[in-house]
């Protein structure tokens, strides 16, 4: 049978390196349901020529599909806003045909209900607004770096992992140093959380509480030049998320 109608689609968008094809497969693991995963590769193997003949066996297929997770990752070219941008004539009228082409496709695969799809995007704006629309996406999920919480959990797991070597050496007042980490990574991805966990802790042990806080801002503000996520990206991303992210439980809790 086919799935309750707001349980097929939703869009995640956020900064790069904020596990949004992560917790696409966490939701197909959940389900116990197969992943496809899609990229732009499997559209324009054949050439931007044949794009359209490509694009259709490739829907033509998921159409074929019965409760499965289709994952459309780092696809934002063939749904990119047909606006006029600051590019060429030639550039728009690409950019608009191959989106045009999808619309019709992903409508029929939404219509159909037998799948769960995610479109993941790095760049909400650039996404054309008749992709982002109810009746095709479904629900809008701003995905952004850890919080606090997610912070502090992503830290407990690097410690219990280092915690399995014999041969390492937990230096003293770790654990404060780690609690102040947790503070100061507000913008960090989890891999950079968990090298700035692991450069601290092959630290020599400090010699009071005081002194493990201060190398573990030390720490923050030496990754900070060079995180994956700009403040600006991070800011326009609270915005942007505040305006459209809307929450996903309510339709998911149907797809069982």
């Amino acid at each position: 049978p086919a799935l309750h109608p707001r349980s097929v689609s939703a869009l995640l968008f956020g900064p790069p390196g904020t596990s949004k094809t992560t917790i696409v497969k966490a939701v197909a693991d959940a389900l116990h349901w197969p992943v496809v995963m899609l990229s732009p590769g499997n559209f324009i193997e054949h050439g931007l020529e044949y794009i359209e003949a490509q694009a259709s066996e490739v829907f033509q297929d998921l159409l074929e599909l019965s409760r499965a997770v289709v994952i459309f990752d780092e696809c934002d070219e063939l749904f990119r806003n047909r606006a006029p941008l600051t590019q060429t004539e030639q550039t728009r009228g690409i950019t608009a045909f191959v989106t045009a082409s999808m619309l019709p496709k992903l409508q029929e695969l939404h219509d159909r209900g037998n799948v769960l799809f995610f479109i993941c995007t790095n760049s909400f704006d650039s996404m054309d607004p008749a992709v982002k629309r109810g009746g095709r996406i479904d629900h809008v999920i701003g995905v952004g770096p850890p919080d606090l919480g997610c912070r502090k959990v992503i830290i407990r797991q690097v410690l219990d992992e280092l915690g399995k070597d014999p041969a390492w050496k937990k230096p003293d007042f770790l654990e404060k140093a780690l609690i102040e980490l947790a503070r100061q990574t507000g913008r960090f991805t989890r891999s950079e959380i968990q090298r700035a966990v692991r450069n601290l802790a092959r630290r020599a042990s400090w010699a009071t509480v005081n002194q493990a806080k201060i190398a573990a801002c030390d720490e923050a503000k030496r990754l900070k030049a060079g995180l994956t996520i700009s403040a600006e990206e991070f800011n326009h991303f609270v915005k942007t998320s505040k305006q459209v992210s809307q929450a996903i439980t309510e339709g998911v809790r149907h797809a069982r």
